[in-house]
């Protein structure tokens, strides 16, 4: 028990013993055949007192052990990092790096990624755009796991030329939709992160982050649903990416 509520719990307590005294003696003066009526109303009071004091004993505990409990768990970051490359001279590859900066936690974290790859069909004479998501496989290269419990937990490999890639694929949209009047196809991609992970109190938690925030473990869940199902289940590789493959697998209904 802190202070507060140390000093919460004596004010109450006092207060009501004040009462009880206050009704006891009153009792007395006025009227002394009332006096066993009284006293079983102080006895009363008294013990709704006692319930008050426990209560608020309890709920500022719980809060106590709700804000150790948060301040004991890790505090993980994602980076993704840009790799230029002076022959190419452009910035053709991207690695990440995810980290804990807060407390340790009990044993490694699991760390698992998944990229969504996001395709919108615009068609301005209909007036109607289509959102289609897909997995997009092997963007990042192999995952190296360091063993920390805090700070540097894990970070992939040297890839390539993945982030090239997908310049090209987006530079791709771009001409297709010149090329397309009254069309309009534009793409990106979505790098989820996923920590499983016991804390110091033996508990298992599992944090879902994007590259910038973190995300509702049940957003997440519709993410994976709808990108497993747009496309009839297919996923995509990033060194094979051909947006005319992706127009006929996933849009095979409005594009002829």
């Amino acid at each position: 028990m802190n202070s507060f509520t140390f000093l919460l719990s004596v004010l109450i307590a006092t207060l009501t013993t004040g009462i009880i005294a206050l009704i006891v003696l009153v009792a007395r003066k006025k009227d002394d055949k009332r006096f066993d009526k009284v006293t079983a109303l102080a006895t009363f009071i008294a013990s709704i007192g006692s319930i008050v004091v426990g209560m608020v004993t309890v709920t500022v505990m719980n809060r106590q052990e709700k804000a150790e409990l948060q301040r004991s768990q890790p505090l993980y970051a994602v980076h993704i990092d840009l790799n230029y490359s002076q022959e190419k001279q452009l910035y053709d590859n991207q690695e990440y790096v995810v980290t804990n900066e807060g407390p340790k936690t009990r044993s490694q974290t699991d760390v698992h990624y998944k990229t969504i790859l996001e395709v919108t069909y615009y068609d301005y004479n209909r007036g109607e755009a289509l959102i289609k998501l897909c997995p997009l496989n092997n963007y990042f290269g192999a995952g190296i796991t360091t063993g920390n419990l805090d700070g540097k937990i894990k970070y992939s490999a040297y890839s390539g030329n993945n982030n090239e890639l997908f310049f090209n694929f987006y530079m791709e949209a771009l001409k297709y939709s010149e090329n397309h009047p009254g069309i309009s196809v534009s793409v990106k991609k979505m790098h989820y992160f996923t920590m499983v992970y016991t804390d110091i109190y033996g508990e298992r938690h599992t944090v879902v982050k994007s590259e910038d925030s973190e995300v509702d473990a049940e957003q997440y869940a519709v993410i994976l649903k709808k990108a497993d199902s747009d496309c009839g289940g297919k996923s995509f590789d990033i060194n094979h990416l051909n947006l005319d493959d992706i127009l006929a697998t996933c849009f095979s209904d409005v594009v002829k």
